[in-house]
């Protein structure tokens, strides 16, 4: 059940293994292999796929109802171009406090606080 669980989610979210993987911090060839069911993720890395996809690792394994197991809300940023840019605010530690102020902005804007936050911290010797 985990193999097609793992491609449905992923098809619902609409990206790739190698987002996925990218995102998990595994090979893309891992996530491949997780849904061709030659292999399984260990259970930390359920863990982290659940809450990436919002659901239970119930869920994931096919212990639960499908009306109960899915959290249907929109993912956090809509726009794929603004998801990505906060995935890297979130990726770098000096950016990390901008990542959930940023929810509502467009990716010019965010780009444009990165910007200047790096100025700054060019301008005071810090970068």
């Amino acid at each position: 059940m985990f193999p097609e669980k793992m491609k449905e989610l992923r098809a619902r979210e609409g990206i790739s293994q190698a987002e996925l993987a990218s995102t998990l911090g595994v090979a893309q060839q891992t996530v491949a292999s997780w849904e061709t069911g030659k292999s399984s993720p260990n259970y930390a890395t359920l863990t982290r796929i659940a809450n990436y996809f919002r659901v239970t690792t119930d869920c994931l394994l096919g212990n639960a109802p499908q009306e109960a197991e899915e959290n249907t809300s929109p993912r956090y940023y809509h726009d794929p171009e603004v998801a990505e840019i906060a995935q890297e605010m979130r990726d770098r530690p000096g950016m990390r406090t901008l990542f959930d102020a940023s929810r509502n902005l467009s990716k010019e804007s965010i780009e444009e606080v990165q910007r200047f936050i790096e100025f700054q911290l060019m301008k005071e010797g810090k970068l």
